[in-house]
């Protein structure tokens, strides 16, 4: 358990929670040998695959309460006997595949492939609606919609025999790690980790960001800051809280057209919905009562 641990710490910084490097910082990039990444190339009817020297790959199909067939990637360590403990990773948010075909092109990656490689723990991952293999359109896809996806994924865990189900652990990276306890449903888990990720709710993670973001800019005055702010909060209120679309929002609105840089529709490549939807959570009540073991590092 202590490779486990060792392996798993992570340093974080708060930001837009997509699939990009320099949001996270994987503690083991500094300190593990690196692995060299071989693509397996496949022929013209399947993708090009991982290829890892110490783990067997297992490709599966769960479906989703829409009826999508959703592609998970499951990888359990070779020359292993008996069952071993699992990780259940939950992604991030952007519309990026977590099969790293080219290995450890960032650190997302990194943690993936010295886990899988170094752990001697099986692993499964899973492609969000829409995205690889799996049926669906991510542009399009809401929040409950992934949520029921993870779910279906994660129930699977039981059927194979491999994985020892008193030794689940779920690895939340970026958006994952603020919802990943929503993702195991009922079944004792052994510990959750979150890289990179969010705390609050998501209207005062929204508020929080924008601020460090307009300060980054630094073409504004602290008061301009702070009179921007609130012009931002309302229309995050009626956007997050109200239901409303930043377009219509906009529509309402006019004089807070320079403040918003993204989609009439949605954010961040996700529809308005999706937000929505996390916003309505109350995180607190899906955190597990007594975990053995939850970590979330920042900077």
């Amino acid at each position: 358990m202590a490779n486990f641990a060792r392996l798993c710490e992570v340093a974080t910084n708060k930001g837009v929670l997509m699939r990009r490097p320099g949001f996270v910082i994987a503690w083991i990039l500094l300190d593990v040998a690196p692995t060299v990444a071989l693509a397996q190339t496949g022929s013209s009817q399947s993708p090009p695959r991982e290829a890892f020297k110490n783990a067997v790959a297992q490709y599966e199909w769960v479906t989703n309460p829409k009826g999508q067939r959703i592609r998970t990637i499951v990888r359990r360590p070779k020359n292993v006997s008996g069952k071993v403990p699992a990780i259940f990773f939950v992604g991030w948010l952007s519309c990026d595949s977590v099969e790293y075909v080219n290995g450890e092109t960032d650190a997302f990656g990194a943690i993936f492939w010295r886990l899988i490689e170094q752990s001697s723990f099986a692993t499964m991952r899973m492609d969000k609606p829409g995205v690889g293999e799996s049926e669906g359109n991510c542009a399009a896809t809401d929040f409950q919609t992934e949520l029921d996806s993870y779910r279906a994924a994660f129930a699977s865990l039981n059927k194979y025999s491999f994985v020892d189900q008193d030794k689940l652990f779920v690895i939340g990276l970026s958006n994952g790690g603020g919802t990943a306890p929503l993702f195991a449903g009922t079944h004792p888990v052994r510990g959750f980790i979150a890289a990179s990720s969010w705390g609050r709710t998501w209207y005062e993670h929204m508020l929080e960001l924008e601020r460090r973001n307009l300060a980054r800019e630094a073409t504004l005055t602290p008061a301009q800051i702070d009179e921007a702010m609130k012009n931002l909060a309302a229309f995050y209120k009626s956007y997050l809280i109200e239901g409303k679309t930043p377009g219509e929002v906009l529509k309402e609105h006019s004089e807070w057209k320079p403040l918003w840089h993204d989609e009439a529709d949605g954010q961040y490549g996700r529809p308005a919905a999706f937000y929505q939807q996390l916003q309505a959570l109350n995180r607190r009540h899906c955190q597990p009562r007594s975990p053995r073991s939850c970590r979330v590092r920042r900077n």
